[in-house]
């Protein structure tokens, strides 16, 4: 996702939101990590998590990075099977830390920002399933069009080291 997303009048309200945010980060961050081990959350997902609030956001110096963070996070908690009805309402919970801690303020730049996030978060999804379904019809495809064990194995291997993105893979 790129910032091209946000008008430049978006740009400078979220900046003053972000910089409105970072005297709270680090309360904000232990509040909402706290939130997720109440859910059951494990170490990797809360990790990810964190990564994706309005919190992290104002640790970053640029927009563009928190969107680069934002893209990579998401795919982490699809890889980690955080279901995504339950990764948007963990979202919004963080949501409502925020309203308690910037009443009424920055509505609209939190919105989109939070909006953004979800976006990006439902694409990861969606990328994730998209790749895993492929290398099972991959799979599938290898065992019905082998012609034995040992092309079975080697088609095996090519499919899943490219799903897996390893550099070799060997039967």
């Amino acid at each position: 996702m790129t910032d091209a997303l946000f008008t430049p009048a978006a740009r400078r309200y979220l900046a003053r939101l972000t910089k409105a945010i970072a005297p709270h980060a680090d309360r904000l961050t232990r509040r909402f990590r706290a939130l997720l081990r109440r859910r059951g959350m494990d170490s990797g997902q809360i990790r990810a998590f964190l990564a994706i609030t309005p919190a992290a956001a104002s640790r970053l110096p640029t927009l563009r990075q928190f969107l680069e963070q934002v893209d990579y996070s998401c795919r982490r908690l699809a890889k980690l099977n955080v279901q995504p009805g339950e990764a948007r309402a963990a979202i919004q919970e963080f949501g409502t830390l925020l309203d308690e801690t910037l009443p009424g303020q920055f509505q609209p730049a939190r919105e989109q920002l939070q909006l953004t996030t979800i976006l990006a978060l439902n694409e990861a999804f969606y990328q994730v399933r998209e790749a895993e379904s492929q290398a099972l019809f991959g799979l599938y495809r290898a065992e019905t069009e082998a012609e034995g064990l040992d092309d079975l194995l080697r088609r095996f291997v090519r499919i899943l080291t490219q799903a897996f993105g390893a550099r070799a893979g060997r039967c």
